[in-house]
């Protein structure tokens, strides 16, 4: 059998929304043959039966196991390595695709058959998880596909537009940048950096609005903050080391060090503003405030999420790194969800 394509689905202890996500990847209108790896991450609960369950009942089933806790990035890798397809897509567990996606992905590559290409797709949160909050609303906001179009070429997308929940790319590029970085052991920059190497060997990335995945995930303030304190303390620290220069093209750049010989008169003043005012009391005092105010539409405020992800990105630059903590997918979150979706 010639497989089209390699559909890698990673998990840890969610067996419940990780089965929604993969019975959604076997209503495919696609018309040909693609295979799904769920690749467990050392689950210990009743995860492996239910993979088990899946295998016997669709052929094009297969799975891996890492016997302890390994990280998003060797997950995938795994996943990457047993592929039998030229073209992965991959899809995260809590992620509900609609009956096109397969085909959607696949069709980008059709149509570019000649080109060096990446894609990604469109996600947005489950109405259902963003509904009557705040949070929810601006967490929406920030998805690809509810950004200002006219402020994004997505024909050739940057960086930090790339989301290893909803996209694909040819297994040959990504053998060529040495896959994922495992050292990414914990949440967030992972796919920032994938991004980066695909594009430094020449790979564009593009958007496909048609690949639709629903983000089956609890939003909660104290669960973002978590994640983004996560990805500064590791992700960006990473990155910050290895390629300064991704970074320097995002809000991020001013969080970085004084550079004389880049930055103008303006970036200094706003990276001076930025220390004033991520301190410890005055991010406290605007969390309750969002907490408080979470459940109140007429009080949403953009500028108040924005300053929050501000103080918690400059809170995880702050902590040392994690090098021994489990690795969350959300599962405890997970147990959360409405029953049917």
């Amino acid at each position: 059998m010639s497989l089209t394509a390699s559909i890698i689905v990673p998990t840890f202890n969610r067996p419940a929304i990780m089965e929604r996500c993969v019975r959604a990847l076997q209503r495919q209108t696609a018309e040909f043959d693609y295979e799904v790896i769920i690749v467990d991450d050392g689950s210990h609960d009743e995860t492996r039966g239910v993979i088990r369950r899946l295998e016997r009942e669709f052929p094009n089933i297969r799975s891996l196991r890492n016997e302890t806790n390994a990280g998003r990035c060797k997950t995938r890798n795994r996943g990457i390595l047993a592929s039998n397809a030229r073209l992965i897509i991959m899809v995260d567990d809590d992620v509900v695709v609609g009956d096109g996606f397969v085909k959607a992905h696949c069709q980008v590559y059709d149509d570019n058959a000649s080109e060096r290409i990446a894609v990604i797709g469109n996600m947005k949160y489950a109405a259902e998880c963003v509904q009557g909050s705040n949070m929810g609303r601006y967490l929406q906001s920030r998805y690809l596909c509810f950004r200002d179009e006219a402020r994004i070429h997505k024909d050739d997308l940057q960086p930090q537009h790339f989301g290893t929940m909803n996209c694909s790319f040819r297994k040959e590029d990504a053998l060529r940048v040495g896959l994922l970085d495992e050292r990414f052991r914990y949440y967030g920059g992972e796919d920032v950096f994938f991004g980066y190497k695909l594009r430094s060997i020449g790979v564009r990335l593009v958007f496909c609005r048609e690949a639709v995945g629903v983000h089956w995930d609890i939003v909660d303030i104290g669960r973002q903050r978590t994640k983004m304190i996560q990805t500064a303390r590791n992700g960006w620290k990473t990155i910050l080391n290895d390629a300064p220069g991704l970074l320097a093209s995002t809000h991020f750049r001013y969080f970085m060090p004084f550079d004389a010989r880049i930055d103008s008169v303006r970036t200094r003043l706003i990276k001076i503003s930025v220390k004033l005012v991520t301190i410890r009391g005055l991010a406290r005092m605007a969390e309750c405030v969002a907490k408080w105010t979470d459940h109140i539409p007429w009080l949403y405020s953009k500028m108040l999420f924005g300053y929050l992800m501000a103080n918690w990105t400059a809170a995880g630059l702050r902590e040392s790194r994690s090098e021994s903590e489990m690795v969350s997918y959300g599962e405890e979150e997970a147990r959360h969800l409405p029953p049917d979706l």
